[in-house]
């Protein structure tokens, strides 16, 4: 049963930016290289995205390929430990001011150059799990943090402009629009914010369906006036950006056959929409994959044997299925013909990144970073540690960013 709530609407929408636990896992020393074929890249001061007066760090760059190494530093103090966190947050990028930000499970904030320097530090007082969410324009960063609180900051130096708090963890990344922050929380709440003090635009709620759910929840999507969001009950609902109203819901449970044995069934949607044209991909993780309606949510079309996918993504006319126990496959949205598929090593994949080169940027919570060409699926890079990547990229032209478990930033340049 939802439930929608609020008190003061949000006016026009604009540009949406950028999506993430600690788990423990068996401690194992990072020694990172990166093995890779294809052509060398050009200097490594040709960075398009910097702001003016951006250096690079000299020494150069290691690694051949698709992406090279431009710097790599803990974040994570491991002492003694004989246990890491698994880092869930993706990189924010600020091309205009030249910045990079990321959070880890330390609760600390970071704002980087390019070239690794710390600019400051921001403490949240819970761990990050999520990227963040970048206006350039404004010269804003938002962040939340694992406890639901949201902090909106001065991108330049970190001061507090406001804080705000949503019902629940946050493990998605926020989405703005001129005067508001929309978050979604792990407690199947989406709540608008606003971003001039942080008070509660409105709030739409849906009831736990059951006691066991997947791990992960699906962000959100804004497409014109509506925030299309998707929950752990299998449900799809497009909401009204200005008070939270239901424009339409669509449930996915109804398609669950029941299991043989009694085998446990997860109704879970826990892929943010892909929205292509007037068509919204998502995907139940017992009920397949889905295409629907924007204007209404009925059902396009329906792929019950897709299952167990945990994120989507579309990208030059191609549908990326994530899934744990496929791996990658790349797919004609309309015909679900797959044109490559990509098996994982070890762990489970993270959600992929798409980059303007070409390349599919996909991490394996237990083996490898990898890039692959996005049209034939080659591996052109990779990236290899002693701790795995549960945490998706960041890109920003050719920069990318990715948190490995354990807490290494590794800024790589991607060729």
């Amino acid at each position: 049963m939802p439930i929608t709530s609020g008190s003061r609407p949000v006016r026009r929408a604009a540009a949406c930016l950028w999506a993430a636990s600690v788990v423990l896992v068996p401690l194992s020393l990072p020694v990172f290289g990166v093995a890779a074929c294809g052509s060398v890249g050009a200097s490594p001061a040709a960075f398009t995205w910097l702001g003016a007066g951006s250096r690079v760090a000299q020494g150069g760059e290691e690694g051949t390929g698709a992406m090279r190494v431009l710097w790599q530093l803990s974040l994570i103090e491991q002492h003694d430990s004989h246990y890491i966190p698994v880092e869930l947050a993706s990189p924010g990028f600020d091309p205009q001011h030249g910045r990079i930000y990321v959070g880890a499970s330390d609760g600390r904030f970071r704002a980087f150059d390019v070239t690794g320097r710390v600019l400051y530090r921001y403490n949240l007082g819970s761990a990050i799990e999520s990227a963040p969410a970048v206006d350039a324009a404004r010269d804003q960063v938002i962040v939340a943090g694992a406890d639901g609180r949201v902090h909106g900051l001065r991108g330049a130096n970190a001061e507090v402009i406001f804080r705000g708090r949503a019902p629940g963890i946050v493990r998605t990344q926020p989405l703005l629009t001129d005067d508001a922050v929309f978050v979604a929380t792990e407690d199947d709440a989406v709540v608008a914010l606003s971003r001039e003090d942080g008070a509660v635009l409105w709030t739409y709620r849906r009831e736990a369906a059951g006691e066991f759910h997947i791990a992960g929840h699906a962000g959100l999507t804004i497409v014109g006036r509506r925030v299309i969001a998707a929950f752990s009950d299998g449900t799809v609902a497009a909401l009204n950006l200005t008070d939270g109203s239901v424009l339409w819901e669509r449930a996915t449970d109804v398609d669950i056959e029941a299991t043989e044995g009694g085998a446990p069934v997860f109704t879970d949607v826990d892929t943010t929409p892909v929205v292509v044209d007037e068509t919204i991909y998502i995907a139940s993780f017992h009920a397949g994959l889905y295409a629907l309606s924007l204007s209404n949510g009925s059902v396009l079309w329906r792929e019950p044997e897709q299952t167990t996918i945990t994120s989507l993504l579309a990208s030059s006319g191609r549908l990326l299925v994530v899934s744990a126990d496929r791996g990658l496959e790349v797919m004609d949205p309309d015909t679900r013909s797959v044109f490559w598929s990509h098996a994982i090593e070890r762990g489970a994949p993270t959600r992929p990144v798409v980059t303007s080169q070409g390349l599919v940027l996909i991490g394996d919570t237990q083996g490898s970073f990898l890039a692959l060409a996005l049209q034939s699926g080659q591996e052109l890079g990779r990236l290899d540690g002693g701790n795995g990547f549960s945490a998706p990229a960041g890109v920003s032209y050719d920069i990318a960013m990715v948190l490995s478990n354990g807490g290494d930033a590794i800024c790589l340049r991607l060729n």
